[in-house]
């Protein structure tokens, strides 16, 4: 999250870490703001809440959590619609799986888009954030 963090700080963005008391390390140096959080459920939370959109990096379960939780949020309409983008090839593989094998819809299938590299990624929230 670190380089996450300082190329939107050099690319001029504003960066909040929403850190965890049960992860020990804190945020980076990096950080406009870092916001402490009780327990993942309420990172997750609040995570999700102050988002203009989404980009899921790979990562391990966490990430397959907060991803998973965030498109269900999508899905149920408890979030307003914002951009979701999932970065790199395992994350296609793995969702297109689920599509294909599971009870994925239609409708959380076009929730996402997919980016090969962060400039797509960056050309894909140019487009469609205000």
């Amino acid at each position: 999250m670190e380089a996450v963090s300082r190329g939107a700080r050099e690319g001029g963005g504003q960066t909040i870490g929403v850190t965890v008391d049960v992860i020990k390390r804190g945020g980076n140096a990096w950080l406009d703001e870092e916001v402490r959080t009780e327990s993942i459920f309420r990172r997750i939370e609040h995570m999700v809440t102050i988002a203009h959109g989404f980009v899921t990096l790979p990562g391990g379960a966490g990430t397959l959590a907060e991803m998973s939780l965030t498109m269900n949020l999508l899905h149920l309409g408890a979030l307003e619609a914002k951009p979701f983008v999932l970065l790199g090839p395992d994350w296609r593989a793995l969702m297109e799986l689920f599509f294909d094998r599971l009870h994925g819809s239609q409708a959380e299938r076009e929730l996402l888009t997919y980016a090969a590299s962060a400039a797509e990624v960056a050309a894909i929230l140019r487009e469609r954030l205000p």
